[in-house]
């Protein structure tokens, strides 16, 4: 019986904001890991998602100058080149 009050006062609540970010250096170690996990388990699979996500980084998280960097909203701002890149290229071998 409280579902449907409950549901009308969320209605009338602002809602919250979304975290809309796409960090290099979280992508990164989601390809490394997906690497690794190919050579391991020998499962092609996980090398492929890794190439795909790679790919993803290089051309939509690059900043109009060839850095890296992470991107909200189309906006670029650009990263540490020891954090970001370096746990890309880490990947990336």
């Amino acid at each position: 019986r409280a579902r449907p009050t409950l549901l009308e006062a969320r209605e009338r609540r602002v809602a919250p904001a979304t975290d809309t970010k796409v960090l290099t250096s979280w992508n990164a170690l989601a390809i490394a890991a997906f690497a690794e996990a190919s050579l391991a388990f020998g499962e092609p699979r996980y090398l492929a998602i890794a190439e795909r996500a790679a790919a993803f980084v290089l051309d939509t998280l690059r900043a109009p100058d060839g850095r890296l960097s992470a991107q909200n909203d189309r906006e670029h701002r650009h990263l540490r080149v020891s954090g970001a890149s370096g746990r890309l290229s880490l990947g990336r071998i």
